[in-house]
């Protein structure tokens, strides 16, 4: 059954009908958590099927939707936590879920900081179990950066938000310098420190050309 929802993911990934393959996939797993529910697998997958959905239903513009398989994704990862809990991959996509439900609020919603910390702890916590784990400094960046934005939309200060972000980013560079992802979160991330500046009446100049 995981091997069918892993091909029903790559399927909805490479243009095929997106919608039916993840509902496939979800199937596949409902299949195999109804035969092994103490498995923490089949609960990792079914949660990231839903994540990667939920991301494909805020894409096209379906937030509400998007909103409740983010929090099924949650829930699924929840089990999967409490049964593996040394494992820092699923505290990183666990913290990525809850990262995404709240990026996927309206626009314009004040930081819900309850969720916004439970994001942190549980990229935190990957990282205390595997402090170079990539995907969880890239993560805990863009999560920081996205609160930072916030804040300055608000008028607020961004806090620790934009250092903290700026030496996840470093470390990643540090482990990975040819990623991609990594070197994108990098000018997003000056772009963003730009911003801040601008916002506070600083000098951006320098921050921009970095980005």
């Amino acid at each position: 059954a995981g091997c069918r929802a892993n091909l029903a993911s790559v399927r909805a990934e490479s243009g095929g009908d997106a919608e039916a393959e993840y509902a496939a996939a979800e199937a596949e797993c409902d299949a195999a958590l109804a035969l092994l529910p103490n498995e923490p697998a089949g609960w990792s997958l079914r949660g990231r099927v839903r994540l990667n959905w939920a991301a494909l239903s805020a894409a096209r513009g379906g937030a509400g939707v998007a909103v409740d398989r983010y929090r099924q994704a949650i829930d699924d990862l929840d089990e999967a936590v409490r049964l593996a809990p040394n494992a820092a991959d699923l505290w990183t996509v666990r913290g990525v879920a809850k990262a995404n439900l709240h990026e996927a609020r309206p626009a314009g919603s004040p930081i819900d900081e309850p969720l916004a910390a439970s994001a942190l702890a549980d990229l935190d916590n990957a990282l205390r179990l595997r402090p170079d784990h990539p995907e969880a400094l890239l993560h805990r960046a863009m999560h920081r950066r996205n609160l930072a934005a916030a804040r300055v939309r608000a008028g607020r200060d961004p806090g620790e938000h934009l250092e903290a972000a700026r030496a996840d980013v470093e470390r990643a560079v540090a482990r990975n310098p040819e990623a991609p992802e990594v070197r994108l979160e990098r000018g997003l991330l000056a772009a963003a420190r730009a911003a801040a500046l601008d916002a506070q009446g600083g000098a951006a100049e320098g921050e921009f050309a970095a980005a």
